[in-house]
């Protein structure tokens, strides 16, 4: 039971940071609410505050003052990094193992 608990923390997490990164088109400059993002692919803000704070202090996500950009007041802007990237990236160079921070893509999706 405690595994499956791990695998979706670790599933939500993923998923912010592939929509970050699909969103972005892979360009850390690129600047969006993450909050609103997660409500739109369907994750609850509890399970959005905890893969927040987990993809922040693993420096995948930079934080932005809110209201910095185009008038937008959203508590939660942020870009995906370089590191942010990578590991998105390193889920796809084979679906079947897992990377360092995220289970194996085929086991996300099933």
């Amino acid at each position: 039971m405690q595994m499956n608990v791990v695998n979706e923390n670790q599933m939500y997490r993923f998923q912010i940071l592939m929509e970050m990164y699909r969103q972005s088109q892979s360009d850390i400059d690129y600047i969006m609410d993450i909050q609103q993002l997660a409500m739109q692919i369907g994750i609850s803000n509890k399970n959005f505050q905890s893969a927040y704070k987990y993809l922040y202090m693993h420096d995948f996500i930079q934080m932005h003052a809110q209201g910095n950009f185009n008038g937008n007041g959203g508590m939660y802007q942020a870009n995906i990094t370089h590191k942010g990237v990578k590991a998105v990236e390193d889920v796809f160079r084979d679906i079947n193992r897992a990377t360092e921070f995220f289970p194996p893509y085929r086991e996300m999706m099933m």
